[in-house]
């Protein structure tokens, strides 16, 4: 159709001119009508598509079980995932990861609250409301996939909206783990398990701090807790993209292994480390801490007691016992873990002549020590740091109270056995320090004049190839061996700490009878403490 332009004087404007079509004034209207008619359906179908395709904030939806495998069993679980920080800071997978555990938790007969996204006003205000329904329970899990970090010795899980510029803030707008930790146990919760998938490479950390601190600590898992971790104490976890995953490694791993009929949580886990160290060629190894005292199964098989999820943590037992609970001899491997006493052993394989023994797979830390001694000799204190500033007699008077306590033959790792141990025993790489020819990925040393003298959390860096942590640096450990000269108050110390420089920390650095930087008698005024051996 052709359209005729023609320009006439408009009598309603003073000079003007009036431009229009000779297809009249009314079409002319009509067609303009259209075209804003469409104009606005295209603008409205965009912003609703933009809205389908972005995530959702302080979402909160509660599921029910969708089956229950346990009868007669109140279960609860809150399931946290935080993706959209912003920019590099997002993390594609941690939305996936919480959907996957809600749906899996669910068939496990829990009632899930699923959080996506929260701030951290909102993610206090539904952890209350969690935190209220959950007295009494006999298993309450807290599940959380997003960023976290370990300030101090402290992990930190951090909500959407965080803006960290300094270690100050980190207090004021996160979510402290061990506050999650204390409000489950004031509600007296009989199980109680903490799965966090937040170790992975911190983008917040902007403010000067050494590289090393990366990833969660090691934390004490309170009577009756279950902590997972989807990396070691230091170490980061990996988001999956590189592996053309949906979910986080770790909890790619854990969805189909806690869904299994007949395993115990320490075998899903076990299942779960495996597999992930396989896949990431040992780039990434889970990490757990219990002190749970007998087994739990999500799903009992006829052969495993139901009575056993009924009630995980048996009541205490004040009747006499003569004898300890022996160490079973059978099926012992390099690197199991053996925990009798609250303390966990790893056990080392013996070779020709040298008998196999367990020893402590951390350096005995302060609280433990405060458990059977009721003091606490340490600098710079904390439940989670080595015990230190502890005389060779001490660590004996230790021991000796201890063996009295439980029933058994603790005692001092020999020279012979500390160096065996740190060197990785039958499964040694020989490797220079203890688990590394890197020092700065297993050791604690003094850097520089001047830097931290004081030691770190127990297992933060990586283990050696039997898993023990920290046989080269943060503080020296006795043996139970006299020095050169016979006396006394000559016992040997090995493995460097956190003010001697590195070279002190190598496995083949010999024993000193003290302290060998600045020595005082027994090295009592420096970093030096032990971790306990139990012979077969």
């Amino acid at each position: 159709m052709n359209c005729i332009v023609r320009a006439v004087a408009n009598p309603n404007c003073k000079g003007g001119w009036y431009v229009g079509c000779m297809l009249g004034e009314n079409n002319y209207k009509q067609k303009i009508q259209i075209v804003m008619k469409h104009f606005f359906l295209f603008t409205a179908f965009m912003f609703f598509t933009c809205l389908s395709f972005a995530q959702p904030r302080n979402l909160r939806l509660v599921k029910a079980p969708t089956e229950n495998p346990v009868v007669n069993q109140t279960r609860k679980a809150v399931v946290i995932g935080m993706g959209d920080y912003g920019g590099d800071k997002s993390l594609n997978n941690t939305i996936n990861d919480a959907n996957d555990m809600a749906d899996v938790l669910t068939q496990l007969g829990f009632e899930v609250t699923l959080l996506k996204n929260n701030d951290l006003r909102n993610l206090r205000a539904n952890l209350t409301n969690w935190y209220n329904t959950i007295e009494g329970n006999d298993m309450a899990v807290f599940y959380f996939a997003g960023h976290g970090m370990e300030v101090n010795g402290e992990n930190y899980l951090v909500p959407i909206d965080a803006d960290l510029n300094s270690q100050t803030d980190v207090e004021d707008y996160t979510l402290k783990v061990n506050n999650v930790l204390g409000n489950m146990n004031e509600k007296q919760v009989k199980m109680k398990l903490l799965i966090l998938d937040a170790c992975r490479d911190n983008p917040f950390r902007s403010w000067t701090r050494g590289s090393e601190e990366k990833g969660l600590a090691q934390m004490s898992a309170p009577k009756g807790t279950y902590i997972a971790f989807a990396a070691s104490p230091g170490r980061t976890s990996q988001d999956g993209e590189n592996y053309n995953l949906h979910n986080g490694v770790f909890t790619y791993y854990l969805k189909q292994e806690i869904i299994k009929e007949g395993l115990s949580i320490d075998e899903i886990f076990n299942n779960v480390t495996g597999d992930v160290s396989t896949l990431t060629n040992d780039q990434q190894t889970p990490f757990k801490n219990s002190s749970l005292t007998r087994n739990f199964y999500f799903i009992p098989t006829d052969n495993k007691s139901v009575a056993n999820n009924n009630s995980p943590i048996p009541a205490p037992d004040n009747s006499q016992k003569d004898t300890p609970t022996p160490i079973n001899s059978d099926n012992k491997h390099n690197g199991d873990v053996y925990n009798p006493d609250g303390i966990e052993l790893v056990w080392v394989e013996g070779t020709g002549t040298t008998k196999g023994f367990y020893i402590g797979k951390y350096e005995l830390t302060q609280a433990q020590w405060k458990t059977i001694m009721g003091d606490n000799p340490s600098s710079h204190k904390g439940d989670n740091l080595p015990v230190n500033r502890v005389d060779w007699t001490g660590a004996e008077e230790f021991i000796s109270q201890l063996n009295a306590k439980t029933g058994r033959n603790y005692r001092l790792p020999t020279e012979a056995e500390w160096e065996f141990a740190a060197r990785g025993g039958t499964k040694s790489h020989g490797y220079k320090y203890s688990g590394s020819d890197n020092a700065d990925d297993v050791a604690w040393y003094l850097k520089r004049a001047g830097g931290i003298t004081f030691a770190h959390p127990v297992g933060t860096k990586s283990p050696n190839e039997l898993g023990i942590y920290d046989m080269s640096g943060n503080v020296w450990e006795w043996c139970e061996d006299f020095g050169a000269d016979g006396s006394p108050m000559s016992h040997m110390l090995h493995g460097g700490s956190k003010i001697t420089p590195k070279q002190y920390c190598n496995v083949d650095s010999p024993g000193y009878s003290s302290c060998p930087i600045k020595p005082l008698i027994n090295g009592s005024n420096y970093l030096c403490g032990f971790r306990v051996v139990l012979p077969e």
